[in-house]
């Protein structure tokens, strides 16, 4: 009789996290990170005290050259497994068996952390709020913080310590039999764990995909970079690595693993949709991988240059990037005809205005890739949205409010390339100056400057300016008549100044006499022809 390739078998939590702690149980080099938050974990150990099902474990039994391609958890601080033993890897599950190890260990992870001289003090944080996790003796039910009652309140990492006797002393014969029933339900719980062998890596990969592709549980990136992976190339580690690490010292800021697979899926298959990146093979997005994300450098510093984006999250649409990405694989960035550049700057313009990418995003990137990206590469003209923004619709625009017209307004801030209203030299467009929500926000009108009842809010998008924290606080809540007339004192091009700022000009503007209602008026009038101007259409 042939002997079965898969085994299923009960597993008890004992048995799992000791497994997680000695390290025969570990997680696979293309699993994601840990990312559960508290209030998931205590759901979680709710099911299992109310004696729900949580979902079957599945492992891989690994042969043992594969030992040495674990992903490491550091706030777990395992040594690596040696060469010699026989590793679990977990294909499905590493997120409930993480936090079970977690909220189980919580204390002695935080005291191994806190012997390390260079510890991280943030981690520290996260797993001493992980061992504020507790047990309600009273009522029966799991609390993310302990309440004023230590011997009501059980932490669970000292619930599941069997050192820890001397917990039942203060409690009465009801709260005593309550937490022992709660710690042999946890003991003996059934945990599902299917058991795969004699399988592959490229096998255990598919598998690895099919399982979470039918429950969503992970995000199509998460899918992709297992479906590619191999022990000399590793998609999630690549992004990282050649992608963002290029990116943490600047304005932008890392981009989203979406972006890098929706390049690869347009280059290698002429479209973005899910169908398209599920279907990349290792061997071409290795073979395309030094292209794609040069191509995709370039496109940020296209957008960083030419269209204001200082800031990745300032973005109308995130298929702007990958579009543009599929665009520079074939055109370089030196030899781009007038018509080109014509023709991508009115095409990113009028996407950000017209809404191109609000919904069925990849569909219409798969549209745009033909419409605009390959006509524009072979000398055509792309078809273009015909539709943009009016000044009606700037008006309700609101600081706190992300969106795709707002972040246009704020590319435009800084493709106008401001100047300082006290000397008319550049700005420098620094991290800090780029944060323009909340507090940060640098206001034309500050809040008492606005005069009348019922006059619009401060928290106006149009209210905004891209001024220092040092102009911001030289004009503190002077109204503008005010501090223009100072600034104009050291400032002979002070109209100038403003233009750059895309405010109101001239004796006449409602600047001068503090008008506010007139203001946002005439400044969505200016930015409005601004932005037609940019996207191509000719007033």
């Amino acid at each position: 009789m042939q002997s079965s390739h898969i085994e299923v078998v009960r597993w008890e939590l004992p048995r799992l996290v000791s497994s997680i702690h000695d390290g025969r149980l570990r997680i696979p080099d293309f699993q994601r990170d840990w990312v559960w938050d508290r209030r998931k974990v205590v759901a979680l150990l709710d099911s299992i005290y109310r004696e729900f099902p949580i979902g079957s474990f599945f492992f891989w039994r690994a042969p043992m050259v594969y030992n040495k391609y674990f992903r490491n958890i550091a706030a777990l601080k395992l040594p690596p497994p040696r060469l010699s033993e026989e590793v679990l890897f977990i294909l499905d599950g590493q997120q409930r068996i993480t936090s079970l190890y977690v909220v189980s260990h919580a204390r002695q992870l935080i005291e191994r952390h806190s012997r390390e001289p260079d510890g991280d003090p943030e981690l520290l944080d996260k797993l001493r709020l992980y061992a504020e996790i507790c047990f309600d003796i009273d009522e029966g039910v799991f609390r993310l913080k302990r309440g004023t009652d230590p011997a009501r309140y059980v932490p669970f990492c000292d619930l599941m310590d069997d050192d820890q006797d001397s917990l039942e002393d203060a409690l009465t014969a009801e709260q005593r039999k309550r937490i022992r029933q709660c710690r042999a339900r946890f003991k003996t719980y059934p945990f599902s764990v299917i058991v795969v062998e004699d399988k592959t890596l490229d096998d255990v990969c598919d598998i690895f995909k099919r399982i979470n592709q039918g429950g969503k549980r992970l995000s199509l990136s998460d899918l992709i970079v297992a479906s590619t992976w191999s022990t000399d190339f590793n998609l999630r580690e690549r992004m990282q690595t050649d992608m963002n690490r290029w990116l943490v010292d600047s304005t932008f800021g890392e981009i989203e693993p979406e972006v890098v697979t929706e390049s690869l899926a347009l280059h290698l298959r002429g479209a973005a949709t899910q169908a398209a990146q599920l279907d990349l093979h290792l061997d071409e997005v290795e073979a395309a991988w030094p292209l794609v994300i040069g191509a995709l450098q370039t496109a940020i510093r296209y957008l960083y240059e030419r269209q204001g984006v200082r800031r990745g999250e300032w973005l109308p649409y995130r298929a702007i990037l990958p579009l543009l990405t599929y665009f520079f694989c074939r055109v370089s960035p030196e030899f781009l005809s007038t018509a080109q550049r014509a023709g991508l700057a009115h095409w990113f313009w009028r996407s950000a205005l017209a809404g191109r990418y609000g919904q069925s995003a990849t569909t219409a990137m798969s549209r745009d890739r033909i419409d605009v990206m390959d006509a524009l590469i072979a000398g055509r003209d792309p078809i273009l949205p015909v539709r943009i923004a009016s000044a009606a619709e700037l008006v309700k625009l609101r600081i706190e409010r992300p969106g795709a017209l707002k972040n246009a307004l704020l590319c435009l801030l800084a493709v106008s390339e401001p100047r300082d209203l006290r000397t008319n030299e550049p700005i420098a467009l620094t991290p800090e100056l780029l944060q323009v929500g909340g507090k940060t926000a640098r206001r034309v009108f500050s809040r008492t400057a606005i005069r009348g009842e019922g006059a619009p809010s401060s928290e106006l998008a149009l209210n905004l300016a891209l001024f220092p924290a040092d102009l911001a606080a030289q004009i503190g809540s002077q109204p503008p008549s005010v501090y223009l007339n100072t600034f104009a004192d050291g400032n002979a091009r002070i109209e100038q100044s403003l233009a750059s700022h895309l405010l109101p000009t001239g004796a006449d503007s409602p600047l001068r006499s503090d008008d506010y209602r007139a203001f946002i008026t005439a400044r969505a009038d200016l930015i409005a022809r601004r932005l037609r101007a940019l996207a191509g259409f000719l007033d």
